[in-house]
């Protein structure tokens, strides 16, 4: 327990299918593979961009494909490179590094250390969506809440914004840890590692790509649910401690009951 103000953090690694003009060449006659979610999560950008419009939280979002390079994998990783720029030279990596990969990861870590710094714990929520079918069946998953249970803090908050959703959006299929690939190590493991354990909480949220491009009301509606969710996490007024479960979520929760 304690009384220091919790920060959000929002993040999109994936948001974006943009190619720089420098690397256009190693994509020619590759537009399928760019419109894909292999290029990029569609939807994510829009609705992390929502989400910090609606509540004012800090956002940091990607400026080109994961075919490009991943911004979610630590520099030494060889899925850092898809099959368009795992051959390139070594000197074209390394500028890619120095110009996309490593700017991104670090930008968002000094922005999390400085909130920290000025006292308060940050909890960092990626913007992620999925595809309605993988392995040719259809997902039976609408929004998937993703946290490493190792960590109690990224559990706590994962699971509350679970018992909200499946609150607030009963007629969804609200699944914690599900798409099971999106429970991969991320950059929350880096950043939990470069950051004090007890001030940072990283987890996920995916939102089903059918809901984005068939379903618009609903996407509209976890918009506002997601945002009411984050308010309460950064409030001032009556939530000091957010990851404690005695707070307004629980008296919604409790109240519908």
């Amino acid at each position: 327990m304690n009384n220091r103000p919790t920060r959000i953090i929002l993040s999109c690694e994936y948001g974006s299918r943009h190619v720089p003009l420098d690397y256009e060449e190693f994509f020619r006659e590759t537009d399928a593979a760019l419109q894909s979610h292999g290029s990029w999560d569609i939807g994510a950008d829009e609705m992390a961009r929502r989400l910090a419009e609606a509540t004012g939280a800090w956002l940091q979002s990607g400026r080109v494909t994961r075919l490009l390079v991943d911004y979610n994998r630590r520099g030494n990783d060889p899925d850092l490179w898809s099959e368009f720029t795992r051959e390139l030279p070594r000197v074209s990596k390394n500028h890619i590094r120095r110009v996309y990969h490593h700017p991104y990861r670090m930008a968002l870590h000094r922005r999390i250390r400085r909130l920290i710094d000025e006292g308060a714990d940050v909890l960092h929520i990626r913007i992620r969506t999925f595809t309605p079918a993988f392995a040719g069946k259809r997902r039976k998953c609408d929004v998937g809440v993703c946290f490493d249970p190792s960590f109690d803090r990224a559990q706590e908050a994962g699971e509350v914004l679970h018992a909200w959703l499946s609150f607030a959006q009963s007629d969804l299929s609200i699944q914690t840890n599900s798409p099971g690939e999106l429970m991969e190590s991320g950059i929350e493991e880096w950043l939990r590692e470069n950051c004090p354990a007890d001030r940072y909480a990283g987890i996920v949220i995916a939102f089903n790509q059918d809901l984005y491009a068939r379903r618009r009301q609903t996407w509209r509606d976890l918009q506002e649910a997601v945002g009411f969710y984050l308010d309460v996490i950064a409030g001032d007024d009556t939530v000091n401690k957010p990851l404690d479960r005695r707070n307004r979520l629980d008296d919604d929760l409790l109240a519908s009951r």
